[in-house]
């Protein structure tokens, strides 16, 4: 379990990528869900590397899914992102700046109370909750023994768990695929690129809206076609994200759409499925998910300097 784990912490482990790790443990973290589960990563923590076992890290993130699974017995969506930042966890505000990479776990389960979320996490709790369990303590024990912490915050309709981990300043940069990120140059118009987003999950929608922020994009949100038809009748975008399998009217549809009414715009589809290739413009890049945020940014900033006519 974590908790045996948290008690036998190997201290002296290879620092490992965040981003590389989940990404690579999907297919396995994707078993322990039903069917009528989906489970979405977008990695923007990029190159940070972290000092636990990878063991362990999968199993912080296993315990999460099982809660998130046990808060939805009709099933529902997860979405787990990543991210860094020098801001300390709330317990830590006081603290020194410390680089961290973030792990933030989101689900649309029914809505929690605060004094549920005190009561799951309070070591003197001996009974959960009526409909919780102790999952989510554990892995606040776990990422203060890796000198970090954990937040859990009741959505109104769901529940937010960030996941604080200091990054090493000793990692094996060797093992680390080279991608761009967060705090990462990217060519100065890509920087001021206007993009908008659609993307009919809300959770993920919200993760690839913060993480491009940080990236220093100008993002506006949408979560189907309708919204995103009155964005560009409202503002200049230079780029459209969009999914591809939406309600209503799909991405591809859209995409179409858009180019038509506004040739300026740059287009980049995301989509866990490969939709029919003839109904693709061959200028359009097609981002698979789970999305690779290097990936992502490399393709924003092509697209843009494509339209911008420079060099790239």
């Amino acid at each position: 379990s974590l908790e045996r784990l948290t008690g036998h912490r190997d201290v002296e482990a290879t620092p490992i990528s965040v981003d590389q790790t989940i990404r690579s443990n999907l297919a396995f973290l994707s078993a322990a869900l039903p069917s009528d589960f989906t489970l979405d990563f977008i990695g923007g923590a990029a190159q940070a590397a972290v000092r636990v076992g990878r063991t362990e890290l999968v199993t912080m993130l296993t315990n999460v899914i099982v809660h998130a699974r046990g808060a939805m017995p009709d099933g529902g969506s997860i979405t787990i992102s990543s991210y860094r930042t020098s801001e300390p966890p709330e317990r830590h505000a006081a603290a020194a700046a410390q680089d961290c990479a973030v792990i933030k776990v989101i689900h649309d389960g029914p809505a929690i109370d605060d004094e549920t979320v005190r009561l799951m996490l309070d070591p003197q709790t001996l009974t959960p909750p009526e409909g919780t369990d102790f999952p989510l303590r554990s892995v606040r024990t776990w990422a203060r023994s890796a000198g970090g912490d954990a937040r859990i915050t009741a959505l109104p309709a769901g529940t937010d768990i960030c996941i604080h981990l200091p990054i090493s300043g000793d990692a094996d940069e060797l093992e680390l695929a080279p991608a761009a990120g967060p705090g990462t140059t990217l060519p100065r118009m890509s920087r001021s690129a206007r993009v908008l987003v659609v993307e009919d999950e809300v959770h993920a929608l919200d993760a690839v809206v913060e993480i491009l922020r940080m990236e220093g994009y100008a993002v506006t949100p949408a979560l189907n076609a309708a919204q995103a038809v009155e964005a560009l009748a409202e503002a200049d975008f230079d780029i459209l994200l969009t999914d591809v399998v939406m309600p209503e009217r799909s991405g591809v549809e859209l995409a179409h759409e858009v180019e038509a009414r506004h040739p300026r715009i740059g287009i980049i589809l995301m989509s866990g499925y490969l939709p029919d290739e003839s109904l693709l413009q061959p200028h359009w890049p097609m981002l698979r998910k789970p999305l690779d945020l290097g990936l992502l940014s490399q393709t924003l900033a092509s697209t843009h300097a494509r339209l911008e006519g420079t060099a790239f």
